[in-house]
């Protein structure tokens, strides 16, 4: 599949489980959710029982990449499996480095790598360069998608939440409803027998994101108003 092509969500959570198995994940942690009843972004639809949906949907994409892997002499191996195996763990660790890209949203896993082509040795260094095609699992926030995500800070103007690997996620007093703030020690906006509070567990739906270059992440900007959206 090109960028851009969705991954079907039962084909993404059986291929991120086959490669969790006794792989050291640098994102350990990240709520990766596979939504099998889909939203169309006007809300969750319910499930085939009649009942709210318990998860929401979050996008995941496969990407084909090209890729420049630097190995240095010591990891250097005349035994095609060992170099091989070289290769992925130093590709492993510069997908972590990079994070994301505006293109391609947040690297995720690799799923396969298909191509090694010749590697160029570095005069000065003794390094070998190895350019490598591979497809990755990636994560785009998109106009619309429906997420969970968690409280990280409350301010008088809104929160900011954590989804996963995004982590700077702004949710306004404008975009909450009826929700009032209240401050003291522990500052919430609460709604009648609902509050937002620090590590409140909230399903919201985007309504906009940006690049930020510097830090190599998206900024969203999202919404309670829709169904079923609000703390969990």
């Amino acid at each position: 599949m090109s960028a851009g092509t969705s991954w079907s969500s039962a084909r993404a959570s059986a291929r991120v489980a086959e490669l969790a198995k006794g792989a050291d994940l640098s994102w350990a942690g990240w709520n990766l959710v596979f939504l099998m009843t889909v939203t169309n972004g006007a809300g969750a639809k319910r499930n085939d029982a009649g009942r709210e949906p318990s998860e929401s949907t979050m996008v995941f994409l496969e990407v084909e990449m090209s890729w420049n892997v630097l190995i240095s002499p010591d990891q250097l191996s005349p035994k095609g499996l060992l170099l091989r195996k070289s290769i992925i763990v130093r590709l492993l660790e510069d997908i972590t480095n990079r994070k994301a890209s505006k293109d391609h949203g947040y690297y995720i896993a690799v799923n396969e790598l298909k191509a090694i082509s010749e590697g160029k040795v570095r005069e000065l260094t003794g390094d070998v360069l190895f350019p490598v095609t591979f497809t990755c699992i990636t994560q785009k926030p998109m106009k619309g998608e429906i997420l969970v995500g968690c409280v990280e800070k409350i301010l008088k103007h809104g929160v900011f939440l954590k989804s996963g690997p995004m982590e700077n996620i702004f949710l306004s007093y404008k975009t909450m409803g009826e929700y009032k703030y209240s401050g003291g020690d522990n500052p919430m906006f609460l709604k009648d027998h609902s509050k937002l509070e620090k590590d409140t567990i909230v399903r919201f739906k985007v309504l906009g994101h940006r690049w930020m270059e510097a830090d190599r992440q998206f900024q969203l900007l999202v919404t309670l108003a829709g169904d079923y959206l609000g703390p969990l």
